[in-house]
């Protein structure tokens, strides 16, 4: 009640977290997100996006799950390397990603150059959740003591993960 919990240490205390945010949107943050945000999570992880010719690399089968429950095809893979396999997104899933990414200037960036795009940072509790939940399957880690971490060489995508965490 006070702030205060007891321990042998003197002067500790607890600070409540606060409740997600609920934003009030407006400009780009009013869009409506066009793809499923776990889908752009993960795409963000372990996604090339270099080029019209995108493909996803995985070797955690869950993540296919999601993208099939999303609608997209995930025939088309072959066998990368210990790391799992590449799925190469064709046709009319190809033609929605490359227009997404276009429209969000991911498309042609590399790792380095990633972010995250705004109406997914400004979404919904919903759309964040998942949002990060696809970013955590692709390049987050839980330790054995339920420790979380994100990693990333993008700058941008590493600040715009912890706008997303912090709201």
């Amino acid at each position: 009640e006070r702030g205060e919990f007891k321990t042998k240490q003197k002067n500790n205390l607890l600070i409540p977290l606060c409740a997600p945010i609920k934003f009030t949107k407006s400009g780009l943050a009013m869009t409506k997100p066009d793809l499923d945000p776990y889908i752009i999570g993960a795409l963000l992880g372990n996604g090339c996006l270099t080029t019209d010719y995108i493909t996803y690399t995985t070797h955690n089968d869950d993540t296919i799950i999601e993208f099939e429950k999303a609608g997209f095809d995930m025939s088309h893979y072959y066998q990368a390397s210990e790391n799992g396999r590449t799925y190469r997104f064709t046709g009319e899933d190809r033609d929605k990603l490359v227009t997404w990414l276009g429209k969000w200037k991911l498309l042609g960036k590399k790792a380095i150059d990633k972010h995250i795009p705004t109406c997914y940072k400004w979404g919904t509790i919903d759309e964040r959740f998942a949002l990060v939940q696809g970013m955590m399957d692709t390049d987050g880690y839980i330790d054995d003591g339920g420790g979380c971490s994100y990693s990333t060489i993008s700058k941008q995508l590493a600040e715009d993960f912890r706008f997303v965490i912090q709201s």
